[in-house]
């Protein structure tokens, strides 16, 4: 069997600076088991760390969630929001960048119910 497709932008997104000072620990994925680094386009950081109920980031916009475990510092998976029109597209990574299709109706789903158009923010 082969090996998922990595994507394209996983080490460009990757090189970006985390938009967190610390990672936090996760209230959704991984429910506490692991810490978060959140990184996004540059153009929208400022607004990503702002976020308020009103605010529609622009198409293009990708907001990606590092994972590593809390224990043991061990890269985890990587849940990237891709902004297309008016929605959001969801990837699940694992911490290669390799693309995994489980669970995309879920990030859906959850972050429908989300304050700020999709996003959750940074812990305040």
């Amino acid at each position: 069997r082969r090996a998922p497709p990595r994507w394209s932008r996983f080490d460009e997104v990757a090189g970006w600076p985390p938009v967190n000072p610390t990672p936090f620990a996760s209230k959704g994925h991984g429910a506490s088991r692991t810490l978060v680094s959140i990184r996004v386009s540059a153009s929208v950081a400022e607004s990503y760390r702002g976020l308020r109920p009103d605010l529609t980031l622009p198409t293009g916009t990708i907001v990606a969630a590092f994972h590593t475990d809390a224990k043991t510092g061990a890269p985890g998976p990587v849940y990237v929001m891709e902004r297309e029109a008016d929605r959001w597209k969801y990837s699940a990574l694992d911490a290669d960048g390799r693309t995994s299709e489980h669970g995309l109706a879920l990030c859906d789903r959850c972050h429908a119910e989300s304050p700020t158009s999709g996003l959750f923010g940074l812990p305040r």
